[in-house]
């Protein structure tokens, strides 16, 4: 995208300034994968945003999702900034190459590969976010692409 792949505006502005207006509006951002992108998510006061693969970001890959959101099992790889003002679980953060093919889909080896996560915990109860039917392998990959049982280990 020329600007952000997806930004948060306000006041009825509708032309991208990378404000990162705090929408309060509940958003799930999950298994998306942002390639070579200017800016990748700007704002957001309420999103879930897991399981995604941020890469090549020009400037920043998550710029001011605060509030409630919860931000967890992203993978960043060769951005100008991965985050900035945001809430971010630095222990569920993967800084690695990717490893992903040129339609953006995970080649054996990659780091996105059975690291994500089904079910995540808001205020203390579970809420499953990926169906086990809607991946192989023990957890969720990470991105946009579920790679084959078959695929996982060539």
């Amino acid at each position: 995208t020329a600007m952000a792949a997806i930004g948060m505006m306000n006041k009825g502005n509708s032309a991208e300034d990378y404000r990162g207006a705090s929408i309060q509006d509940p958003i799930t951002l999950v298994n998306n994968t942002f390639l070579d992108n200017h800016y990748g998510v700007c704002g957001g006061g309420n999103m879930i945003v897991v399981n995604n693969v941020f890469a090549r970001t020009e400037k920043i890959a998550l710029k001011r999702v605060g509030g409630r959101s919860f931000i967890s099992h992203n993978l960043f790889f060769e951005s100008g900034s991965h985050f900035v003002a945001i809430n971010v679980r630095k222990s569920a953060v993967i800084l690695a190459d990717p490893k992903l093919d040129k339609d953006g889909k995970p080649q054996a080896g990659s780091p996105c590969i059975d690291a994500g996560v089904a079910t995540i915990k808001i205020k203390r109860k579970p809420v499953e976010i990926v169906p086990k039917t809607a991946y192989t392998g023990k957890a969720p990959d990470l991105g946009a692409f579920e790679t084959p049982d078959n695929a996982k280990s060539e």
